[in-house]
């Protein structure tokens, strides 16, 4: 998995994600899940290469090709 080159918008918080990943199961086994959907930033793929990349930004520049696009 890549990080996208960000030319537009905000990069993931990895730490805050860290921290939201710890609260994502309690105890009791329960699932929080809006700690765990902020543990992680989700995927895309680069429209041109393919390569999987972090959802993150706006609008993103992809590290293998150097394809720019908007992130949906």
């Amino acid at each position: 998995m890549k990080r996208p080159i960000i030319l537009q918008g905000e990069p993931f918080d990895w730490q805050a994600g860290g921290q939201a990943m710890e609260s994502a199961v309690g105890e009791s086994g329960q699932v929080n899940w809006r700690a765990a959907a902020m543990a992680d930033p989700g995927v895309m793929r680069c429209p041109d290469c393919n390569v999987w990349l972090w959802r993150e930004g706006q609008k993103v520049e992809c590290p293998h090709c150097h394809t720019t696009f908007d992130v949906k």
